[in-house]
C-alpha cells in the first residue's frame, strides 16, 4: 500500500506515486522477503531490538538490494541496547582512557548480533533435546501421554539451579526411559537408543559451557522462569567497604534570621553544580545548567570515607539522595541530610510555638514540592504559610538530581530542556561528539540505579531532540 500526501491510500500497483520515490517502511512482520525498487543512492535506518539475531538484522539490511553499489544503510539503537553495544567496544578497545568517548563501530554491531545468535542457540537447546527424546522414546501411542500436573508446587516448588546442558540431557534421557519402561511392559529399541545417544552427544558438543536454569518444572514454566530471571538480572558491584562520615553540628537556629544561604555560614553550603563537578566522575554533568537557586549542606555532601580514613572525593555510589529540604525566604532550597532535618524540625516547632518564622522560611520535602504524582498543593510542611509552588527550573534540577526520567507538566519538560541545552557548545567544541550533547544525564539516572526507566521516558525523548537538533545545526540540514 502507497500512503499519498492528499491522505489517499492505494495498492502498490494503482497508486501513481511510483515506489521508488516513496518513504518505504518495513515492520518486522513484512520484512522478510519484501522487495521494492529502491533509488540507487536510497538511505536506509534499521533499528535493532533488544537480542536481535542474525535473521532479523540481515533480513532487514537485505531490502536494500544495491548496498555495494550506492545505497547505504544507517543503524539505530535504543539506549539500552546501545550501553550493550558500548561495552562491547569497551572490551575490544580497553586502551581509551574515558570509556564515554569509545565509538561504536559497524563491527561491533555484528558481533553484538552474533553474540545474540549464539544465546538464542543455546537456549534453545534444552528444549530441543526434550522434545528429541520425548519423540525417540514414544514407541507406542500411551507413551504420548504425561502426568497431569495441577499443584503450584509441582510447576514453582523446585530450586533453581544453574545445570550445564550436558547435565540436563542426561537427566532427561533417565526422565524419559523411566518414564516409558515404568510398566515393565515395553523396552528401548536399539534403534531409538542409538537416535537418544545422538540427540545427547549433539546437546553435550553444542551446549558445552553453557548453563540453562533449571528447577524441575515442565516446559512453559522453565520459559517463564527463564525470562524472570533474565529480565531481574542486575550487575552486581562489590563496592569497597566504607566508613560513615560523622556530621558536623552548626547552628540550626541561626536559620531564623537569615535571608539567603550567604548568611549562614556555619552550615557550609555549596550549590549543586559545584557539588556535582566536584563529586562525581562523569564531568560532562558539570555542563549541565542546574538550577543557582540549589544549595547542599556539607553533611549532605560528605557521606562516607575511604580506606584511608580520608573523605571520598568521587560519590558516585554514595552521594545521598534529595529528600528533605530548606527553603529560604528568598526562594533558595538547601539539601540537608536526615539528621539534620531532625535538629531543624525541633528548631520549627519552638519557633511555631512562638509564632516567630520569618515569612518564606520552612521545612518541605523534595517529592511534595515537585508535586510527583500529585494535583494537590505541596504537603508536609514545616513553618511559614506560603502559597508559593516550586518554580520549573527548580523542580526539574531537582528531579533530574534524584534520577527521576518522566516530567509531569510542559513547563517542567521545557525546563528541563533549556537545563540541558546549555551542554551544546561544550558538545560542539569536543569534535562534535554527540553522545555528550546533553552532559550525559542518562549516567546520572544510571547512579541512581533508575536507568531501567530511562527507555523512552521524557528525559530520553529531549535528549534525543537536542541531539538532533545540534546534529541538523553542524552537518546544516
Amino acid at each position: 500500500m502507497i500512503l499519498e500526501l492528499s491522505g489517499r491510500c492505494l495498492p502498490k500497483e494503482q497508486s501513481p506515486v511510483n515506489e521508488r520515490n516513496a518513504f518505504a517502511l518495513f515492520d518486522e512482520p513484512r520484512c522478510r522477503g519484501s522487495d521494492l525498487k529502491l533509488q540507487a543512492k536510497a538511505v536506509a535506518v534499521q533499528t535493532l531490538g533488544r537480542g536481535m539475531r542474525k535473521d532479523k538484522f540481515m533480513q532487514g539490511a537485505g531490502r536494500m538490494r544495491n548496498l555495494q553499489r550506492g545505497q547505504q544503510l544507517v543503524v539505530v539503537a535504543n539506549s539500552e541496547v546501545y550501553s550493550e553495544l558500548r561495552l562491547l567496544a569497551s572490551s575490544d578497545d580497553s586502551t581509551l582512557p574515558d570509556a564515554m568517548d569509545l565509538k561504536v563501530t559497524t563491527t561491533h554491531v555484528l558481533s553484538w548480533v552474533m553474540r545474540n545468535t549464539f544465546d538464542s542457540t543455546w537456549k534453545g537447546l534444552a528444549s530441543w533435546c526434550d522434545q528429541g527424546l520425548f519423540f525417540a522414546t514414544n514407541s507406542a501411542p500411551e507413551h504420548a501421554l504425561l502426568d497431569e500436573k495441577k499443584d503450584l508446587d509441582s510447576f514453582f516448588g523446585s530450586t533453581i539451579a544453574a545445570t550445564p546442558l550436558g547435565t540436563l540431557a542426561t537427566s532427561l534421557k533417565e526422565f524419559h526411559y523411566d518414564r516409558v519402561v515404568a510398566d515393565n511392559s515395553t523396552s528401548i529399541s536399539d534403534k531409538r537408543h542409538i537416535m537418544c545417544q545422538c540427540i545427547i552427544k549433539r546437546c553435550k558438543k553444542l551446549g558445552e559451557s553453557y548453563s540453562i536454569m533449571r528447577t524441575g518444572a515442565d516446559e512453559e514454566c522453565e520459559r517463564e522462569l527463564e525470562l524472570e530471571i533474565e529480565e531481574e538480572m542486575e550487575e552486581e558491584i562489590e563496592e569497597p567497604r566504607m566508613q560513615p562520615v560523622d556530621e558536623i553540628h552548626w547552628d540550626y537556629a541561626s536559620i531564623f534570621q537569615a535571608s539567603s544561604v550567604l548568611t549562614i555560614p556555619s552550615c557550609s553550603a555549596v550549590s549543586l553544580c559545584d557539588v556535582i563537578s566536584t563529586h562525581l566522575s562523569v564531568k560532562s554533568l558539570g555542563q549541565i545548567s542546574w538550577s543557582k537557586n540549589i544549595f547542599c549542606t556539607s553533611n549532605f555532601i560528605n557521606t562516607v570515607l575511604n580506606t584511608t580514613r580520608q573523605k571520598q572525593a568521587v560519590l558516585d555510589q554514595f552521594l545521598k539522595l534529595p529528600d528533605i529540604m530548606l527553603r529560604l525566604p528568598n526562594g533558595e532550597y538547601v539539601l540537608i541530610s536526615e539528621r539534620e532535618a531532625d535538629y531543624l524540625l525541633v528548631e520549627f516547632w519552638k519557633k511555631r510555638e512562638e509564632e516567630h518564622i520569618p515569612q518564606g522560611l520552612l521545612l518541605c520535602h523534595r517529592a511534595f514540592e515537585c508535586g510527583e504524582g500529585l494535583d494537590a498543593s505541596p504537603i508536609l510542611r514545616i513553618g511559614s504559610k506560603i502559597k508559593d509552588v516550586i518554580k520549573d527550573d527548580v523542580a526539574s534540577s531537582l528531579q533530574l538530581f534524584a534520577g527521576d526520567t518522566n516530567y509531569r507538566s510542559e513547563g517542567r519538560k521545557k525546563a528541563l530542556k533549556d537545563i540541558l541545552s546549555s551542554a551544546k557548545d561544550s558538545c560542539l567544541s569536543e569534535n562534535g561528539n554527540i553522545s555528550k550533547a546533553t552532559g550525559e544525564p542518562d549516567e546520572l539516572v544510571r547512579m541512581r540505579g533508575k536507568f531501567a526507566s530511562f527507555d523512552m521516558s521524557d528525559l530520553e525523548q529531549i535528549c534525543m531532540q537536542l541531539a538532533c537538533e545540534i546534529e541538523a545545526n553542524a552537518t546544516g540540514y
